[in-house]
């Protein structure tokens, strides 16, 4: 049977970046492994929020490609090189986005996957109603063997895989592991939403043309998102929502429109700015009254929000109200995804 060589911190070397990578002669496998992480606010308990945490109680790095949640509570989770998974907790369950609803295979799939060190830990911060917190941290555990256990492990298992699990027959001599369900979805075609195909489909169905091209070497791919619903009384403003983008590709917006709704005798014409961190204005640096519900304004130029978590700004108030209630606006916003092809 070959020797399997755990190795630590101190047996990595630095590349001529100043990364710690393995000796030379090493290699690794990868073993599926689950985090899993459980809490609970009592009945008639307030969240404050509380500050929980899971550590990876394994000899060896986990590198963590995704998170299953199934919560009645919101949560915030922390990586251990300080990052968050989003701004704000995230609203389980609520309209009309949040966390997956649902159970089973309802997960969150991270565009790189997050390494959390032997003894390293995972912060979860919990608030809102009493409930359920599970939460599943998905990975995998990697193991560091030198090459000539490498080459005995690929004699050894060339009809058998190395997990132990039942596999159909494979080629012989290739060291196999389980199925990477993030490789395989990204391995294959990707069917990609746009207008009607028909050639002899009217010209209006092509959909809102005036946009720049995309530019070379690269592929865009539809992407809607929202704000927040953000509702003031009549006469009452509210000032630096951040609306998270999220995902590690640059997303254009090319449009946007303002839906608003009213309770109560509440009446008045909403007024909205949207900015970046940057200090840049799309509408100028003034509030701009919408009344109209569902008209659609062309966002000239385009605005680039960057991938990793940036975030637009956007503030609201309005204006000519009257009564008492709320006015609630939230922003939908047409974009694409651009991504590197």
């Amino acid at each position: 049977m070959p020797q399997f060589e755990l190795l630590t911190q101190a047996d990595f070397v630095l590349n001529s970046c100043g990364r710690p990578v393995p000796p030379p002669g090493l290699r690794h496998i990868d073993l599926s492994y689950i985090i899993p992480y459980q809490g609970s606010v009592a009945a008639g308990s307030v969240a404050g929020p509380t500050q929980g945490r899971v550590a990876n109680n394994e000899r060896t790095v986990f590198f963590c490609k995704g998170v299953v949640m199934q919560n009645d509570t919101k949560v915030k989770i922390k990586w251990p090189n300080g990052r968050f998974l989003t701004q704000n907790p995230l609203p389980v369950n609520a309209s009309p986005f949040g966390a997956p609803a649902g159970r089973g295979g309802n997960m969150y799939t991270l565009n790189e996957p997050i390494a959390v060190d032997a003894g390293g830990r995972i912060g979860v911060e919990v608030s809102g109603a009493e409930g359920d917190t599970d939460l599943e941290f998905w990975g995998v555990l990697r193991y560091w063997i030198n090459e000539t256990d490498a080459n005995a492990a690929r004699a050894a298992n060339a009809g058998s895989c190395i997990v132990g699990y039942s596999t159909p027959a494979r080629t012989p001599g290739k060291l196999e592991m389980m199925e990477n369900p993030i490789a395989a979805l990204r391995s294959r075609d990707r069917l990609l939403c746009g207008p009607n195909q028909n050639i002899m489909a009217p010209e209006f169905l092509l959909g809102n043309q005036c946009t720049p091209e995309t530019p070379a070497g690269y592929s865009d791919e539809a992407f809607t998102f929202f704000s927040d619903a953000i509702s003031v009384a009549p006469g009452a403003s509210s000032y630096d929502n951040a609306i998270i983008v999220q995902g590690a590709d640059d997303t254009v917006v090319r449009r946007f429109r303002v839906l608003t709704t009213y309770s109560g005798s509440a009446s008045g014409i909403p007024v909205v700015q949207l900015r970046d961190p940057s200090g840049y204005s799309v509408t100028g640096g003034d509030l701009i009254p919408f009344a109209s519900f569902n008209t659609w304004f062309p966002m000239f130029p385009s605005l680039v929000v960057r991938g990793r978590g940036r975030r637009i700004i956007l503030d609201v108030a309005n204006i000519l109200a009257a009564g008492s209630g709320l006015i609630t606006a939230q922003i939908e916003f047409d974009a694409v995804k651009r991504r590197k092809v």
